[in-house]
């Protein structure tokens, strides 16, 4: 493996590689307090199709999730579409305009993603006659499987590799990806040779070609709308139901097929609702399923910050740098009837918290900056604190509740 870099050590660098004769592209972000003294959690983020990864950076905020967490922070790039029979018949179904919503043959991951030879004659319609010559291989296979043979999981474990040598990160790997971006995270975790820790999924799917018939033991936070037209929440192009994905996954990673479920405080009028649900696993609580359902939410706006009542970017991140897995967190007891909600976060002045008990607001040093008991209205006043991040504990009985807030 031949590795260069393009810019000087700095908070964002980018860099390449080469692997398997292909040269790739990643963005680093390191904290702001980088030093060489310090082991760092990796979070490393997959942009949808069609995106570089300096667009998807555009788009994610890097550089601010590396500060708050204290994170590495890395975003790959996939390659464009390298199987010709792709490219040409994607080019002439471009050309009539046949192409599906959100598809094109730039930055495509190699997640297992197969469309169906018989779909493709369907789209090409009166031109189908030119398929058996524009892609004889598809049609023996019966189907066209996007960039089937390039590595990413390979390419993926030597970018993790490549940090753990030279930035310091340590063992703690978490992966999540939008789109495309999340079907490449599903097959991540299920290969063998996978060092994520946890896994994120916007939007995404389990594609066609991705083994699950492994036992793992990674947990997952999902978000999807019922209204995606990209990627249909009951199956369309290259995915089936996306809660069939979601209940799958659960179990095997041994959760109780049996969920919680909650719809999501209306914070924001734009006729849009969220549904929380949960699995559990009853004899490890390191492993569940987040699982985010928006009702009236198009495939982009997940991207946009719009969807109704939830921040995805704080969820994600309290998900993988303050659940079971990383903090020590044995004395949170959490059921259907304890769960809580402490919003908007981030905050420019007041949090609300949806639970009565005693609180404290710590800085990330554990110094208590705030405690209290919590109104009866719940509203906590955050005005007398300076802007930055803090952990919010609340205790109710033997209940202990923890969540990271920011303070704008």
């Amino acid at each position: 493996m031949l590795m260069t870099s393009v810019c000087s050590y700095a908070a964002l660098e980018t860099k390449t590689m080469m692997v398997d004769g292909y040269e790739r592209t990643y963005l680093v972000y390191t904290p702001s307090s980088y030093n060489d003294t310090t082991d760092y959690p990796v979070l490393m983020l997959l942009h949808p199709i069609g995106f570089s990864a300096t667009d998807f950076a555009e788009v994610s905020s890097p550089q601010t999730i590396s500060d708050v967490n204290n994170a590495i922070i890395v975003l790959p790039e996939a390659l464009d579409e390298q199987n010709d029979e792709i490219v040409k018949i994607f080019s002439m179904l471009s050309e009539y305009n046949k192409l599906p919503n959100g598809f094109n043959i730039n930055k495509v991951w190699s997640s297992g993603a197969r469309i169906q030879y018989s779909k493709i004659e369907q789209m090409a319609g009166n031109a189908a006659m030119l398929l058996s010559f524009l892609m004889p291989k598809a049609k023996a296979a019966g189907y066209a499987q996007l960039n089937e043979n390039i590595d990413d999981v390979k390419f993926l474990n030597e970018v993790i590799n490549e940090l753990q040598s030279s930035y310091h990160a340590n063992t703690d790997i978490f992966v999540a990806g939008v789109s495309l971006g999340g079907s490449m995270t599903y097959k991540y975790a299920f290969s063998p040779n996978s060092k994520a820790k946890k896994i994120g999924v916007v939007h995404g799917f389990v594609s066609a070609a991705t083994d699950t018939t492994q036992q793992i033991n990674i947990p997952l936070c999902v978000f999807h709308s019922q209204a995606d037209k990209v990627v249909e929440y009951n199956g369309g192009l290259l995915t089936g139901p996306i809660s069939d994905d979601v209940h799958s996954y659960a179990t095997k990673i041994g959760c109780d097929s049996i969920y919680t479920e909650e719809l999501m405080p209306n914070i924001k009028d734009d006729g849009i609702s969220v549904t929380y649900r949960k699995y559990t696993n009853p004899d490890d609580s390191t492993q569940f399923v987040w699982y985010y359902i928006a009702d009236n939410a198009a495939h982009q706006e997940i991207l946009n910050g719009n969807d109704n009542d939830i921040d995805y970017v704080t969820i994600l991140e309290e998900f993988f740098f303050f659940t079971p897995t990383i903090r020590d967190m044995d004395d949170v007891i959490e059921t259907p009837n304890t769960r809580w909600i402490v919003y908007p976060n981030p905050t420019k002045d007041y949090l609300y918290c949806t639970m009565k008990g005693e609180y404290e607001i710590t800085d990330m040093t554990g110094r208590v900056q705030m405690k209290g008991e919590i109104p009866e209205n719940g509203c906590v006043n955050l005005t007398d604190i300076p802007s930055q991040t803090y952990i919010f504990v609340l205790k109710n009985g033997q209940i202990v509740k923890k969540e990271r807030i920011v303070k704008k």
